[in-house]
């Protein structure tokens, strides 16, 4: 269906610059239009302080990736075994430091919807693919039954060249495919189903493994499951989280009838979101395969997760 957007802008308390006026009408239709839906927008100072952070963070992305992605880095979150006492594998994920004091501390909530709307997800989804690839191939050397996963993005499917590079930078680095993941989450998968299943075949067939994350959260779910191929469930955290409510008899359900349909089909299943001892021991009931939290730990660096492979004893 068709959708209108509109900016507004209140001319008594405007200025009489008519440049400005319209520039102002401007900022607020885009603002507009990024919610997604019939939308109007009345100009403010905020929507305006809004827009010079967004120019600034942008502006600052494009910098670091021109200087060879200075400012980007990776933080590794460890992902448990079901008794939690062993590191089965973890999910590498994006961090970015501006070097401008202006921006401050910026998080991916906020950076990377930006860089997939300027295009900058593209190159920076190579250096993701190729660190996390590369940091894994040091640690599976001590750590043979090891893995590492790593967010993929739609507009990095879109582009033909992306699934080879995975596959060069696993050989490069003399990989066991087995170890690598690729993370999609179902919104990339609703997007353009023929091109997912083409990527996904061209990786399975190399011995990559796929993993959907945040199921739960999309319209799609069930229907993804039976017409694509996937290795690993990752259950959004909203519902573990839920474990611990006063009202949980429906989360309970959920994620107890997940983790017999995973089971019965042959798929992993990962617990995210287990922040706490108490949620901990709520789900220890169910099959998962892996667990995944603050409980545990949070996303730290390479050092840091060095020292968690040797607290949770794992076997090399």
């Amino acid at each position: 269906g068709y959708s209108v957007s509109a900016g507004i802008v209140d001319i008594s308390s405007a200025c009489n610059n008519t440049t400005e006026i319209l520039g102002r009408a401007e900022l607020c239709l885009a603002h507009a239009k990024e919610e997604n839906s019939s939308h109007v927008c009345i100009f403010s100072p905020e929507i305006e302080q809004k827009h010079t952070r967004r120019t600034m963070v942008s502006e600052a992305l494009n910098k670091s990736i021109e200087n060879n992605f200075k400012g980007f880095n990776l933080v590794y979150q460890p992902i448990l075994d079901n008794s939690g006492n062993k590191i089965i594998s973890c999910e590498a994920l994006l961090r970015w430091s501006p070097n401008d004091d202006r921006i401050g501390a910026c998080y991916p909530d906020e950076f990377i919807p930006i860089l997939e709307n300027t295009g900058g997800i593209v190159p920076v989804g190579y250096f993701v693919m190729k660190e996390a690839i590369r940091q894994a191939s040091e640690w599976r050397k001590k750590y043979k039954k090891f893995s590492v996963s790593f967010n993929v993005s739609y507009l990095q499917l879109q582009d033909p060249d992306f699934v080879p590079a995975i596959i060069k930078a696993v050989n490069m680095y003399h990989l066991d495919t087995s170890s690598v993941i690729v993370e999609l989450t179902e919104s990339v998968l609703a997007e353009d189903t023929d091109m997912v299943r083409n990527s996904f075949k061209l990786l399975r067939q190399n011995g990559i493994k796929i993993a959907l994350d945040d199921f739960g959260t999309g319209n799609s779910s069930f229907w993804t499951l039976h017409n694509i191929d996937i290795d690993i469930l990752k259950l959004d955290q909203s519902f573990i989280r839920g474990l611990n409510t006063g009202n949980n008899c429906i989360n309970y359900a959920i994620v107890e009838s997940v983790c017999l349909m995973c089971n019965r089909i042959g798929c992993k299943t990962i617990a995210e979101g287990v922040e706490d001892t108490e949620i901990w021991k709520l789900i220890s009931k169910f099959e998962f395969t892996g667990l995944q939290g603050y409980h545990f730990s949070r996303p730290v660096d390479n050092a840091s997760f060095e020292e968690l492979l040797q607290k949770y004893h794992m076997q090399s």
